[in-house]
């Protein structure tokens, strides 16, 4: 099937149709707009104070802006438009494996290890490709919805493995009138991609915003097979603390079962922050408590280094986004360096997966619940 990146206007199937309805500039206060970025064409979705921009050549969210969401000096003006995310969504199903998925220092090579090391999860990971896809843009659509008073878009990309495997993921953007702005993620696992490290999303915030809080599993990492040590309750930390100091660079700071959590930037006069806050959707459209993972070294990073001086640091790791993962599964880690492999209780199965997960800003403190 010829599959290529879709400019705007995409061609709409039956029983969807462009944004109506106006306002200020022509625009409806949740409406679809459209406007130029270089030659290149993007949609944008407003409602209330945020727009949510898309690159239709990638099918994806490119930026989430908030009007007047400034950390301004506090004196009730204006302060101006804050980047709320950087980079949108894009589906994760694979992690910088860590030593119990199996030991990265000897892939590949003539070492005696590999022969054993190849049977194991990041053995098979590897095999299939899982840590270098190809992202392809398939289709973007404008979706109907039950009011006037939200606009939505579906985004239909893949992920490219090796021997032609392939994951169709949907998305559905929603943003309503009062700048809530909702995602509905599906992908289909087939049998050949059963057992993959995770299934979820990754994005990027502006590196300012560094005060985690979450509702959630805590206070230390945490994952489906070792979280008898954590307890339920909400928690503040640093981004850069989240970072767990392995010998072997390797995957780590996931936090379980949140229902919530804020990413902040302290504001200055009054103790005013900008931030934004995302929360598990509602169950019967797939929502629930998530897997959260926010840092600002990415799983390429992770996964390159043998060391922990080959890791970025200094100036130019402060200077980088945040990346936030945003998972509806995450494997367990087992014992496999030494030991059983992770129980098939703790595995992610094939089959659908679905999932909501909505995103508002907020003009106080972190830790608002959303």
């Amino acid at each position: 099937e010829r599959r290529r990146a879709r400019t705007w206007p995409p061609r709409l199937p039956s029983g969807h149709d462009r944004a109506s309805g106006h306002d200020r500039d022509g625009v409806a206060d949740a409406a679809a707009v459209v406007t130029s970025d270089g030659g290149s064409a993007v949609v944008a979705l407003r409602g209330g104070p945020v727009t949510v921009e898309l690159d239709a050549d990638r099918a994806s969210v490119s930026r989430i802006v908030a009007a007047g969401a400034g950390t301004g000096a506090g004196n009730g003006q204006d302060d101006g438009d804050r980047v709320l995310v950087s980079d949108g969504p894009q589906l994760e199903v694979f992690r910088a494996g860590t030593d119990n998925d199996g030991l990265k220092l000897v892939v590949g090579s003539s070492d005696p290890w590999w022969m054993l090391e190849q049977y194991k999860p990041l053995g098979r990971w590897l095999a299939k490709g899982l840590h270098e896809p190809q992202r392809v843009a398939v289709d973007v659509m404008r979706v109907r919805t039950d009011d006037d008073s939200s606009a939505a878009v579906r985004l239909v990309r893949e992920l490219v493995f090796r021997e032609d495997l392939r994951l169709r993921h949907t998305e559905t953007v929603t943003v309503s009138a009062d700048g809530t702005v909702t995602f509905d993620e599906a992908v289909r696992l087939p049998p050949t991609l059963a057992d993959v490290p995770r299934v979820g999303v990754s994005l990027q915030v502006p590196g300012g915003f560094d005060q985690f809080t979450w509702m959630g599993l805590g206070p230390h990492e945490n994952y489906p097979d070792r979280r008898a040590s954590a307890v339920v309750g909400q928690f503040t930390m640093a981004v850069d603390d989240t970072y767990e100091p392995y010998v072997m660079p390797q995957h780590h700071g996931t936090r379980g079962d949140v229902r919530w959590f804020s990413l902040a930037q302290p504001g200055s006069g009054r103790g005013r922050q900008s931030g934004l806050t995302i929360a598990g959707g509602d169950a019967e459209h797939g929502g629930g408590p998530l897997w959260v993972t926010a840092r600002r070294l990415t799983d390429a990073d992770l996964w390159r280094a043998t060391d922990v001086s080959e890791l970025p640091s200094g100036d130019e790791l402060a200077g980088r986004p945040v990346t936030v993962h945003v998972d509806v599964a995450m494997r367990g880690l087992g014992t496999g360096s030494c030991g059983p492999d992770t129980a098939v209780e703790y595995r992610v199965s094939p089959g659908w997966h679905r999932w909501r997960w909505v995103l508002r800003p907020y003009p106080g403190g972190p830790g608002e619940a959303p």
